[in-house]
């Protein structure tokens, strides 16, 4: 299934198709260029004079002779002596992950030459896996944040969440790009995902179909009272020229203030966030600030001509890098709101070299930071909105293990979830706290009962599917983003004064 044209939303748990992506950043000659979505070979041959555009505060140091005697003494001896034979190959790129892993960054990675290149397919109109986003913490990878209309999304796969394994391989230990390699597939196969939330006891499973992800962007609509509202799933190449299409579009229709909405959108080219933001943003303000090893932080000023209409700019936890500097901007130099929750917190910029490489292989590192147009650097910690508002409860339930049926006296987060949903379509099972009560299993005949299903109160396959479909005929409802609902007031309120 191609997401294409207008994609209805929802954080949840259908039958599934699913995609993986990773996260890649670069400056090269056409600038900075954040999270690139499934585009990691887009600019490569830009990457090769990557160090000619950065900022340098020295001359690169070269390692000694007896710095490089050493390594090759070790190599020696592990290749003669070590029990067993040894690949070369594998020799050689552990050394370099080892360099990498001292600096205890997730965002810097390498990539051997087979890697590289199988990340150099699928970069046309679409790509094939799961939809998310991920990096790697302290061995853990990480999602960043689903696409928007993906697979993963609707898997209910969110921001922070661990992924343990693919298809009962553990992904621990492993770089970043053999893990995305795991993740990612041929469209139609399954990905069966171990998950570990924060505010989960248990590991999840999920089970995702791969598929090819569309990355179409931008998507407008004009709501009542002259209210304009704009979704940038992602920052790629042609996010510009679609936005300023839509946005002139909203204009002549008569629009008197903008929502933005950048909720999940893990980030992508800084540039394309920049151009964007001189169209927002009044001449003369500050857009955002660069910091590189031992240089001051440098200005980017706005080209103008910026909106006199309110605007206001969704983000949650998914929201991230370019992203988040959009929201900052906003906020910061145009006098936006910002709605929803916290976002994800990434704040360095990225550099990708592979001409430097005779094989083939690629390194991306991180060589600075950005601050917000006050100056403020938000890695790690996010932006706070100045609304902070949380959806419906049900807007975060995950999806629910069909391996089982579940019964009277079960107590897991696959009941909590079922009593959250049947809470939220208006029925009463007791409580929340994922104990299978008489009380929960009465609201679930009632529930069986009014769709028709077999009245049995256990928690079945048919039963599940059937609570999925309703949860997300709820949560496509506009009147129940109360995220939106929350702009659409504020944008109100500033036009009618």
């Amino acid at each position: 299934m191609l997401f294409r044209g207008r994609t209805v939303l929802a954080f949840i748990l259908v039958t599934l198709i699913a995609s993986c992506i990773m996260t890649v950043m670069m400056i090269g000659p056409k600038g900075l260029l954040l999270n690139i979505v499934g585009e990691i070979r887009e600019n490569a041959s830009n990457s090769s004079s990557a160090n000619e555009d950065e900022p340098r505060s020295e001359e690169a140091k070269e390692l000694t002779n007896a710095e490089l005697s050493k390594i090759d003494t070790v190599y020696r001896i592990i290749n003669s002596k070590f029990m067993s034979e040894v690949d070369r190959q594998e020799i050689l790129n552990g050394a370099i992950q080892g360099m990498l892993s001292v600096l205890n960054d997730p965002y810097t990675t390498y990539m051997d030459p087979e890697t590289t290149e199988q990340f150099d397919q699928n970069v046309d109109a679409f790509f094939t896996g799961i939809g998310a986003e991920v990096s790697l913490d302290n061995g853990k990878v990480v999602v960043v944040a689903p696409i928007k209309g993906s697979p993963a999304e609707k898997a209910g796969i969110r921001s922070k969440d661990l992924i343990l394994s693919v298809n009962g391989e553990s992904l621990e230990g492993l770089s970043l790009s053999d893990a995305v390699m795991k993740i990612r597939g041929p469209k139609g196969t399954q990905a069966k995902l171990e998950i570990l939330r924060a505010d989960h006891e248990n590991i999840m499973e999920l089970i995702v179909i791969r598929d090819e992800i569309d990355l179409e962007t931008v998507f407008s609509e004009l709501l009542e009272d002259g209210i304009g509202k704009i979704e940038i799933r992602q920052f790629s190449l042609h996010t510009v020229e679609s936005f300023n299409e839509q946005l002139a579009d909203l204009e002549a229709k008569g629009m008197k203030g903008l929502i933005i909405d950048v909720r999940n959108n893990p980030g992508g080219y800084l540039n394309g966030v920049l151009d964007i933001l001189d169209i927002l943003v009044p001449e003369g303000q500050v857009k955002i600030q660069t910091e590189y090893r031992n240089n001051p932080a440098v200005k980017a000023m706005s080209q103008g001509p910026g909106r006199a209409y309110p605007m206001t700019v969704l983000i949650n936890g998914g929201s991230a890098s370019a992203s988040e500097i959009l929201a900052a901007a906003i906020q910061q130099s145009a006098k936006g709101k910002l709605i929803g929750e916290k976002t994800f917190g990434k704040g360095t910029i990225q550099t990708q070299y592979d001409g430097q490489f005779t094989d083939g292989s690629m390194l991306k590192i991180s060589i600075g930071k950005w601050l917000t147009p006050n100056g403020t650097w938000i890695h790690e910690e996010g932006i706070v909105p100045d609304y902070e508002v949380k959806q419906p409860e049900f807007f975060y339930v995950s999806f629910i293990n069909r391996d089982k049926v579940w019964k009277l006296s079960d107590n897991n987060d696959d009941i909590k979830n079922t009593q959250i949903m049947l809470y939220g379509l208006g029925y009463d099972p007791g409580s929340k706290d994922g104990y299978f009560s008489e009380q929960t299993q009465a609201a679930l005949k009632l529930f069986q009962q009014k769709i028709k299903l077999s009245v049995t109160g256990e928690l079945n396959v048919e039963t599940i599917e059937q609570l999925e479909r309703e949860i997300i005929q709820l949560m496509v409802k506009p009147e129940n983003d109360l995220q939106l609902q929350k702009a659409i007031h504020i944008i109100r309120e500033q036009v009618n004064n």
